[in-house]
């Protein structure tokens, strides 16, 4: 038997075969996947991380540039002229870093620097043209300004969460401080602004409050020109809750005029909730912030409120004002725009707040002790003047010469005849009746004339008194308005009551454009303020305002006004003043205006309450019915030409946010390091 070997044919499946390699080169794959995604995840971890650090970076540089701003504005709400190395960091004056708390853990306090650059000024009158697309949203569009700027430069390092490289960021921005005349309004308030006309009423010129701006028209308010409000705009009247509804209008960037009454509904679906968007609502400030966009897109920068930004316009060196705090006995607003018009007091240690002073820049100085009734005079110097022998011309004193009857009182007056000034000013004689003695107008005439009242007993007795400007129409013999040198013009300063009889640097012709445009080659830029003026008509008679109301006619003025108002809703020695008049009545009247126009071109400006005189408004009383009203902003504040020693109104803007790397930072910095 032949032995056999027997074999079993072993078979391979090629498909297992292939399945388990496919099956490896997957699994490698999603490894080499997975490992991807780990990295990539990691990696973006890292970036994020920085890209988070980064941008905490960027908010601590920005922070110590808001920081600095807060300094500057400090520095130049106090002083007028400041060096141009004030804030150099090797000086007394560098800017300050805030405390360590002011940041968050991850910041590194020992990296941050603040600097403030050199301030350039630039001291021509730049105008912002409001035609101009880059300026439709600029608070100061339509005026006149000149700017001073510096840059602040902010640095700060932040160490990431994964302890890696710490990331730093440099920012710089600059301060712009624009200082504007204060007769580049047409309406300027220091307190809340009412308007509250019964018959329509056009105002030409901007307007600006840094109070509430409230309105109210029975038969429609029109703005020509930007309206701003540090607060908000409201339609009442005043402080109460009765409203009338006639139709207040602002401009458009086209020069159409668009109502605050809501008629606009189909434009406004995308930024007012259906709620508040109906026809015929008023809309204003109680809109909340979504009023930022309806007045921007109704309005487009004519009308502006504190939600655009606006912030107050201060004058230089002086403090915001402050109602009185109904919670204490007391009465104590913070009123020291007051200060603008008050005496020299050489006791008071703030010396910037003294040299603002209109009182320290007069080029003539009148004192008159309402006590004993001497008046006295003086050079820009203290130097003493001779005007005895001008009583009776240039000046006439008249104890109760007339009585005010919103006052209720009979007045002890001093007038001061314009007329009579110009001759004294312009072409003086040699004799004592012809001339201020010892008072040389080509060297000591600047255009501001001081008028101090006192009372040397110390009792109240300004209460009970006044100084009157008379003989100002221009087209009447021996009177007018004294000009002289390059500063054109007067400027009359009392810290009493003031009124204004007549005509005044006009000739009188009272026409359609009597509230803007001049009419007379003899007119000059001329401002008065006061502690409260009061015009009387052309045919005022002393005697006749004992015997009730008398009959106005017709008067012609141009001039600013800067004074006093009573604030509504104020009890004040217990005498609870319901309403202030508002803008309209904001010019003083004891007659009945009924029929006659009283027209004034110029800028009405409330910078404060009244101290001497703040008798209550009463509207259609037995004190006065109001006159048609021609109010306008004059021409020649508008082309920039003002009355002497103007005072300066100070805003803040903050312009040209740069990003930084090192070098670039380091090459900015103007100083040399301590």
């Amino acid at each position: 038997m032949n032995n056999m070997f027997l074999y079993k044919k072993t078979t391979y499946n090629k498909k297992e075969g292939s399945t388990l390699i496919v099956s490896v080169l997957i699994l490698t794959l999603l490894g080499a996947i997975y490992a991807s995604i780990i990295t990539t995840g990691m990696t973006e971890r890292r970036m994020n991380i920085r890209h988070e650090a980064r941008l905490e970076a960027q908010a601590a540089a920005e922070s110590l540039v808001e920081y600095g701003f807060a300094q500057l504005q400090h520095h130049f709400s106090q002083e007028t002229n400041l060096n141009a190395s004030l804030f150099d960091t090797n000086g007394s004056d560098s800017l300050n870093l805030p405390p360590d708390s002011y940041f968050g853990s991850r910041v590194d306090t020992n990296s941050l620097e603040i600097v403030g650059g050199v301030i350039t000024t630039n001291s021509a009158n730049t105008y912002i043209d409001p035609s101009d697309p880059l300026n439709t949203n600029d608070p100061m569009k339509g005026k006149r300004v000149t700017t001073k700027e510096v840059t602040v430069y902010g640095k700060a390092s932040v160490t990431p969460y994964n302890g890696a490289n710490p990331i730093t960021s440099y920012v710089s921005q600059t301060f712009e401080v624009r200082d504007s005349p204060l007769f580049t309004h047409a309406i300027f308030y220091n307190l809340d602004l009412d308007i509250h006309p019964g018959p329509r009423m056009d105002i030409h010129g901007p307007v600006h409050t840094n109070g509430k701006l409230r309105l109210n028209a029975s038969s429609g308010l029109y703005f020509h020109d930007q309206v701003t409000t540090a607060e908000g705009l409201y339609h009442e009247y005043e402080h109460v809750s009765t409203k009338s509804w006639g139709d207040i209008y602002f401009k458009d960037s086209t020069g159409n005029f668009k109502s605050m009454k809501n008629t606009h509904t189909s434009d406004l679906n995308e930024v007012l909730d259906s709620s508040y968007n109906i026809e015929g609502a008023f809309l204003d400030s109680d809109l909340g912030d979504d009023f930022r966009a309806t007045a921007s897109l109704l309005w487009e920068g004519n009308l502006m409120t504190s939600l655009h930004g606006v912030s107050n316009y201060q004058p230089v060196q002086f403090s915001e004002y402050k109602r009185d705090d109904s919670s204490t006995s007391d009465y104590d607003p913070i009123n020291t725009g007051h200060d603008l018009i008050e005496p020299l007091d050489s006791s008071n240690s703030n010396t910037s707040i003294e040299s603002q002073k209109m009182a320290g820049k007069a080029g003539l100085y009148f004192k008159w002790d309402t006590s004993t009734g001497t008046l006295d005079a003086y050079d820009g110097d203290g130097n003493s003047l001779g005007i005895s022998d001008l009583e009776n011309t240039l000046w006439t004193r008249t104890e109760e010469a007339f009585q005010d009857n919103r006052r209720n009182i009979a007045v002890d007056v001093i007038d001061i005849h314009t007329g009579v000034l110009k001759q004294l000013i312009e072409s003086p004689g040699t004799a004592t009746d012809e001339k201020i003695t010892d008072y040389d107008p080509s060297n000591d005439w600047n255009g501001i004339v001081y008028f101090e009242c006192y009372s040397s007993s110390g009792s109240s007795t300004l209460d009970d008194s006044g100084v009157r400007l008379t003989g100002g129409e221009l087209d009447v013999t021996g009177e007018g308005i004294p000009s002289l040198g390059n500063d054109a013009g007067m400027t009359f300063v009392t810290n009493n009551a003031l009124y204004v009889k007549g005509h005044f640097n006009t000739d009188g012709n009272v026409d359609g454009d009597s509230g803007t445009y001049s009419d007379n080659s003899d007119e000059v830029p001329v401002a008065v303020m006061a502690d409260s003026v009061t015009f009387l008509s052309a045919s005022w008679d002393d005697t006749n305002s004992f015997s009730g109301m008398q009959n106005a006619s017709s008067t012609e003025v141009s001039l600013a006004v800067v004074s006093g108002i009573t604030p509504n809703d104020m009890t004040r020695d217990g005498v609870y003043n319901k309403y202030n008049g508002g803008a309209h009545n904001f010019p003083r009247y004891l007659e009945d205006w009924t029929g006659s126009t009283f027209a004034i071109r110029g800028s009405l400006v409330c910078l404060y309450e009244s101290e001497i005189d703040w008798s209550q408004w009463e509207c259609c009383s037995d004190f006065y019915s109001p006159p048609t009203r021609l109010y306008g902003f004059h021409e020649m504040f508008e082309n920039g030409t003002y009355p002497p020693g103007t005072p300066m109104i100070r805003s803040y803007k903050r312009a040209f946010y740069t990003k930084m790397n090192a070098s670039e930072y380091e090459a900015a910095i103007p100083w040399t390091s301590p």
